[in-house]
């Protein structure tokens, strides 16, 4: 009787799940490196819990076929939240850094989507805060005729680089304008860049004169000049 006991047991637990639901739920409890993580893609944001990363292994870095050394790969299972996903999708991890997705592939038997993803800000050294301002048209000041207010609508990773200057005649007055060169992660506003927009980092404030999309694995250009307009920033 007791072995007919153990045998029905054992023929309950196996018809408690497939092989491959099984797979999928274990595969959330038996890791102890479970990140939370963000993923956007197609205007939708999924937050997981249990997602893995991991680094690139050195013999799986080929520069010539576009991985590099500082790549990383993101695994997010499908038991754990249903979402979509493709190439150019951002995965955030906790620390903030933004991971652009270039290559994906489905481990069906774990419902896992494994991705390999790209850092611009950590691949490029793009690691200071740049503020984004735009000009505030509900101006409360009692001058709004001479006084530019902005408010700030976005932070990015990036870094604006050294200057030149030249001589230029503006407003009645020769004097030297100075123009930096500068790299974002990417531009964090839906549409472009406008004469509305100021960026700031640590050092200034600038007006943007110039950009070049060089397309979402690689840093957007920008070309600065500094702004000297006595502004109320909010």
């Amino acid at each position: 009787m007791s072995s007919g006991s153990a045998s029905a047991s054992v023929s309950a637990s196996d018809e408690c799940c497939l092989p491959v639901d099984c797979a999928c739920d274990t595969w959330l409890t038996v890791f102890c490196d479970y990140e939370t993580v963000s993923l956007d893609y197609c205007g939708v944001t999924t937050t997981f819990n249990k997602a893995r990363s991991s680094g690139m292994r050195m013999t799986s870095v080929n520069p010539q076929a576009g991985v590099h050394p500082s790549d990383r790969i993101f695994r997010l299972s499908y038991a754990e939240q249903d979402f979509e996903i493709g190439l150019g999708g951002v995965i955030t991890d906790l620390d903030g850094t933004e991971w652009v997705i270039y290559a994906k592939d489905t481990l069906s038997a774990f419902c896992v989507e494994q991705t390999w993803t790209r850092s611009v800000a950590a691949c490029f050294g793009l690691l200071e805060n740049i503020d984004v301002f735009e000009q505030d048209c509900e101006c409360e000041v009692d001058d709004c005729a001479t006084t530019v207010r902005y408010k700030r609508v976005a932070r990015v990773k990036g870094k604006v680089y050294a200057a030149t200057g030249s001589l230029l005649d503006r407003n009645d007055s020769r004097d030297l304008v100075y123009r930096f060169s500068g790299d974002l992660v990417r531009w964090p506003l839906a549409g472009r860049p406008s004469a509305q927009h100021r960026l700031r980092d640590r050092n200034g404030t600038y007006r943007i004169v110039g950009v070049t999309d060089n397309g979402i694995y690689v840093p957007y250009s920008v070309q600065l000049e500094v702004d000297s307009v006595d502004c109320s920033v909010i």
